[in-house]
């Protein structure tokens, strides 16, 4: 069974919150645009510790995740904004630890409304497919 890849950009949510209110201009949003692995068992999205580090996004608690091999490990959680194709939606994010891959978890980041309606050309490009194991379920 085959994983399925997609591009995704994630923002600092408070920063995207600034430039909404006419605070801040759109150069100051801290962003950054990775390839995610969209998985089909995870509940929530999870982001990488130096990614969460290098948008300064901020830890407001833990939760517990649940990995395949159903170990158990608490980590931290934030607020993020994640554009996949042209919508974006501000959503919880478990910190991975650093040099983690992205995971997209179906359940709270696919599912969620969308907040805006990106305006981008060719939007949705096919995501490719390859093979992975023991991503979190949290």
């Amino acid at each position: 069974m085959g994983e399925i890849r997609a591009s995704v950009t994630l923002e600092n949510r408070d920063d995207r919150g600034a430039v909404d209110l006419g605070l801040r201009v759109e150069a100051d949003v801290r962003r950054t645009t990775v390839e995610g692995v969209v998985d089909t068992g995870a509940v929530s999205l999870v982001i990488p510790e130096d990614i969460a580090t290098e948008l300064g996004l901020r830890h407001w608690g833990t939760r517990t995740v649940v990995y395949a091999d159903e170990r158990r490990e608490e980590r931290p959680v934030t607020d993020v904004t994640i554009e996949i194709g042209n919508l974006a939606t501000r959503t919880e994010a478990i910190v991975g630890p650093a040099g983690s891959e992205v995971l997209i978890g179906q359940g709270r980041t696919l599912n969620a409304r969308p907040y805006r309606r990106l305006q981008k050309p060719n939007a949705g490009a096919a995501p490719s497919g390859r093979s992975s194991l023991g991503h979190p379920l949290s």
